[in-house]
């Protein structure tokens, strides 16, 4: 046989391998093309092609893991304007009102198109560009509200004061959300980051880790006073974000050593360990002490694992939420949605792994206040806490019991974390009762204990 008839048979014979290996990778695409088909043509409840492939791909990415998932095209810009920390809008927080089911305004962003226009916080929104607010919920509302920055919308509002109509006209902004914040606002809406009461302990709170984080921690310490003589890490209900950031913010208090290690399938490295590189931002051995709970989660169990197990801080509160899994935002179907998936896992410096697992008993997991500084807090403490925070981030609120509980639970659950009467202490502290935050009052301990300064508390 010709040697050139034999190099033709032997390439056929690949291409026909590969084919043979193509089809039967895509075997079930074929069969579940041929389930959609079957169910959009035959089903009693009529669906489109579109929300079964939806459908089909949450299910596929929710047997995977609790934090693995599917993100459609109308979710998609909300995930990456989370993460970048701005979007296009006007700039106040809106709840259906528990009562009247009026969309209401909780509160104007300081110095956002909406405070400039004098929209204050009770006024109701009765219609958005001509449309009627009646049966709208506030993600509706927020969703027409938003959009792209220069373009305008139009809101007609009832006063909370006088009950008159008016509309106002508001050209839509960038508006930047702010992920690290103090103890309590300046008249001109700037943050104080020292303690009221112990203004030479500095008080940060960390509210997720997004793109500008450690950028925004290390502008604080460049404005702390000299004479500052510890400070107060608030991780409380941080849920996560970026694990670089998270690294970022664990160098800016590390002068070396190592900060995380991730693992990936197999349980090996896929990568040397993050160490510190730049230095620390603040003051050389300044007593640290961080907040967390079960609130507590992901990226902020990285710095708070981190932190202690380098003995530059105490740990005071709650033991944290256990995730110790990383997920990869993967885009899919040309850019328009995306896979949120579980590439690897995180180990702290002493190379425990924080993750816990469904119905593990292990003393392992997650992050533990340090010995003589947890805190457990009763649903009502929690509550109360929760208020007495935010009323000091939005002093102009409308806050009702309903609307406190909505905020709360809306915080909890971005951590998959809900309240449980069997996680309250049987017997609270008595002198607690009157404290609207019993954890920071210990943090303050924390940081009294470590320092060299007699400070009276108060």
């Amino acid at each position: 046989m010709p040697y050139r008839n034999l190099v033709t048979i032997f390439l056929t014979a690949i291409v026909s391998f590969a084919c043979y290996r193509t089809a039967q990778k895509n075997r079930y695409a074929s069969t579940i093309g041929s389930a959609m088909t079957i169910i959009e043509e035959q089903a009693l409840q009529p669906s489109t092609r579109r929300d079964l492939f939806y459908a089909a791909m949450d299910g596929m990415m929710n047997s995977l893991d609790e934090h693995s998932a599917f993100i459609d095209p109308d979710r998609l810009p909300e995930l990456e304007e989370h993460l970048d920390q701005e979007f296009g809008g006007v700039g106040f927080i809106v709840e259906t009102h528990p009562e009247t089911e009026a969309l209401t305004i909780v509160c104007p962003l300081m110095n956002t198109p909406a405070f400039r226009a004098g929209i204050s916080a009770g006024d109701v929104i009765t219609a958005i560009d001509g449309q009627s607010s009646e049966g709208m919920n506030s993600s509706d509302a927020v969703n027409k509200i938003k959009g792209p920055r220069g373009t305008q919308v139009t809101l007609t509002l009832q006063s909370s004061e006088t009950g008159e109509l008016r509309e106002v006209d508001l050209v839509r902004e960038l508006i930047s959300v702010e992920s690290v914040v103090g103890d309590r606002r300046k008249p001109d809406g700037s943050w104080e980051y020292t303690l009221e009461d112990h203004p030479e302990i500095a008080y940060v709170r960390i509210k997720e880790f997004g793109e500008k984080t450690a950028t925004e921690l290390e502008a604080v310490a460049d404005t702390l006073p000299e004479n500052i003589r510890g400070m107060i890490l608030d991780l409380r209900y941080n849920s996560g974000g970026l694990l670089d950031r998270a690294v970022e913010v664990c160098d800016l208090f590390l002068n070396e050593g190592t900060i995380v290690t991730i693992k990936s399938r197999g349980g090996e490295p896929d990568r040397p360990p993050y160490t510190a590189k730049r230095g620390t931002a603040f003051p050389d051995k300044l007593p640290v002490a961080i907040l967390i709970n079960s609130g507590t989660a992901s990226a902020s169990e990285i710095v708070a694992a981190c932190l202690q197990d380098h003995e530059c801080a105490t740990v005071v509160g709650e033991r944290s939420y256990g995730k110790g899994t990383v997920q990869q935002i993967i885009k899919i179907d040309g850019g328009r949605s995306a896979l949120k998936l579980t590439v690897s896992s995180y180990w702290r410096p002493s190379g425990r792994n924080i993750h816990r697992l469904n119905g593990e008993e292990s003393d392992e997991w997650g992050v533990l206040p340090d010995p003589g500084y947890e805190v457990p807090l009763t649903d009502e403490q929690a509550r109360r806490q929760f208020l007495w925070q935010r009323q000091r981030e939005y002093p102009a609120t409308v806050l009702s019991d309903e609307i406190v509980e909505r905020l709360l639970q809306r915080e909890r659950e971005s951590s998959a974390v809900v309240s449980s009467a069997e996680d309250s202490p049987a017997d609270p502290n008595p002198d607690q009762e009157s404290d609207p935050d019993p954890q920071l009052r210990k943090a303050i301990e924390a940081v009294v204990a470590s320092s060299d300064v007699n400070v009276a508390l108060q």
